[in-house]
């Protein structure tokens, strides 16, 4: 009976620790491990541009734009993103953090070409590692779009190489997804882009 009762412990311990990590997991960014990791991820993988802009009237943010999805801006700040919430005249647009129930806001003037205006506080982390996926599979579709003949995998494969190269290339590839995450994606696209050719 003892040896049951130790059993049926150890298999409860290993669920709940599992239960706890996959919390960690959805509610931080991975773990970075050293200053020299961190350094890796802080610059974004779409190169030569967003150019990172630093506000003139909030020295302590830095921002630039990356395109989402579905073809529209995403407003990135501090590596937290933003999707547009709405436009009002003399072109300011009002952003809305893209974590919910978060309530950070900011407002860009387009003439101005700063924020002018941020309220609220994050109620969360940034997350590093998701940015720079939605990057790379960004420039894995452009990639993929400039060249249709290429096929998903090898595609996943040259832009890689292209991480690889970079000056922290090797930290980069780490929070890459694994193409078997990605190849559904990809595949659609490419369905997609050939019937909009055919």
């Amino acid at each position: 009976d003892d040896e049951e009762e130790d059993d049926v412990s150890e298999e409860q311990t290993i669920k709940r620790e599992i239960t706890d990590i996959e919390k960690k997991f959805l509610a931080e960014p991975a773990p970075l491990h050293s200053e020299e990791d961190t350094a890796g991820l802080n610059s974004s993988l779409l190169s030569p541009g967003p150019s990172l802009v630093r506000s003139k009237n909030f020295p302590d943010l830095s921002f630039y734009f990356i395109p989402s999805k579905k073809g529209k801006r995403i407003l990135v700040v501090n590596d937290f993103t933003f999707r547009l919430n709405s436009l009002k005249s003399g072109g300011r647009y009002y952003w809305k953090c893209t974590v919910d129930p978060c309530m950070f806001r900011c407002v860009y003037n387009e003439s101005l070409k700063d924020i002018v205006k941020v309220s609220g506080k994050h109620t969360h982390t940034s997350n590093v590692n998701r940015l720079r996926i939605r990057e790379f599979c960004f420039l894995l579709k452009s990639h993929m779009a400039e060249d249709p003949s290429l096929t998903p995998k090898k595609a996943y494969d040259q832009e890689v190489v292209k991480v690889r190269n970079l000056e922290n290339g090797e930290t980069l590839v780490k929070c890459l997804p694994a193409y078997a995450s990605i190849r559904t994606s990809l595949y659609n696209q490419k369905h997609k882009r050939s019937m909009e050719d055919g």
